[in-house]
């Protein structure tokens, strides 16, 4: 993986995973039976999902020792991540390929920080963050074609890393 687009790896312990493991299955129970995501549906199926984000919020708030609330039925009310020095708190961003960039759409916070995470529980990997506002600009937007609304697509080469840097500058770094 390019240094470019890799802020840090982070594996998940045993425990982790099955904090991790708990979110993800009640998020997946209490959304059963609704006709598939909010923004289309994955080839994945919705257990591994589920599992997924929550292991990758609980990967980031690692990585930045923040204390992970593991909510369910929260959505947007509340973010992934409270965070004392960004008060509005931290939304995370799990894909399950690569190619996929941070997507931010028309309803997301502009004033949340959104962090990409890819990788299979329990190994995963932050690609970096991206401000609401700043992601909502025209260089952003993007049109899919797949019949889905448009949104704001920022490349893993623009993501920052912590502290504000950017991903290339943290070469060989850990946090």
């Amino acid at each position: 993986m390019s240094e470019l687009t890799t802020w840090t790896t982070v594996n998940l312990t045993d425990m982790e995973m099955r904090m991790a493991a708990m979110v993800g299955a009640e998020r997946q129970l209490q959304s059963a039976g609704s006709p598939g995501t909010k923004h289309g549906l994955s080839n994945l199926d919705p257990w591994t999902m589920h599992l997924n984000g929550a292991a990758a919020e609980l990967a980031v708030a690692k990585a930045l020792a923040l204390f992970w609330p593991g909510s369910v039925g929260t959505f947007r009310a509340e973010p992934d991540i409270p965070c004392r020095q960004h008060p509005p708190g931290i939304e995370v961003r799990w894909i399950s390929q690569m190619r996929y960039d941070l997507k931010i759409r028309h309803d997301d916070s502009p004033e949340r920080m959104y962090v990409l995470v890819s990788g299979f529980a329990p190994r995963m990997t932050l690609h970096g963050w991206f401000l609401g506002s700043d992601a909502k600009q025209p260089e952003f937007w993007t049109e899919l074609g797949n019949g889905r609304p448009g949104l704001w697509c920022v490349p893993k080469e623009r993501l920052h890393g912590p502290q504000g840097r950017k991903p290339s500058a943290m070469a060989g770094a850990g946090v």
